[in-house]
């Protein structure tokens, strides 16, 4: 199994047998292959699948989230799941807060395809204990492309 790492000012991108994953640096990740950004100014964190989520889905046949706008969760709590051809995937939110949107687009076409960093972000939830939770349970982009060179 082949796989090369090449770092730039904006990312790093990790080639696994012929399949490129970027990984930008400015947001967070966990390790369940999510994603998240933290508005500057608002404070709103808006959380996707990571590139890595989607080369081992393949093909998305169902997404759902199972809570509603204006629920607050924990990230120990299950909110929904990923089908695809290939496994299933449950979604934890990576921080405690109030969950403010769902994104809709995403529930007649689940397939989120290489616009996951943009347009098919999962949800936005408004954080209540960032700082300690970002400490806790979120990683950098650099810790995150190691733990994924642990796995592959």
């Amino acid at each position: 199994m082949s796989l090369e790492v090449e770092e730039d000012e904006d990312e790093f991108r990790v080639n696994y047998n012929n399949n490129v994953m970027h990984f930008p640096k400015h947001i967070y990740y966990t390790e369940q292959d999510l994603w998240m950004r933290v508005g500057e100014v608002s404070g709103i964190a808006t959380v996707g699948l990571t590139d890595y989520s989607l080369l081992l889905l393949s093909e998305i046949t169902s997404l759902e989230i199972k809570t509603d706008p204006d629920t607050v969760v924990s990230p120990m709590e299950e909110i929904g799941f990923i089908k695809s051809n290939k496994t299933e995937l449950k979604i934890f939110p990576p921080v405690s807060g109030k969950i403010i949107a769902i994104n809709s687009r995403l529930k007649d076409q689940p397939n989120v395809g290489r616009d996951n960093y943009e347009r098919g972000w999962l949800f936005k939830i408004s954080p209540s204990e960032l700082d300690s939770e970002l400490r806790d349970l979120c990683i950098n982009a650099k810790y995150y492309v190691k733990v994924l060179q642990e796995r592959l």
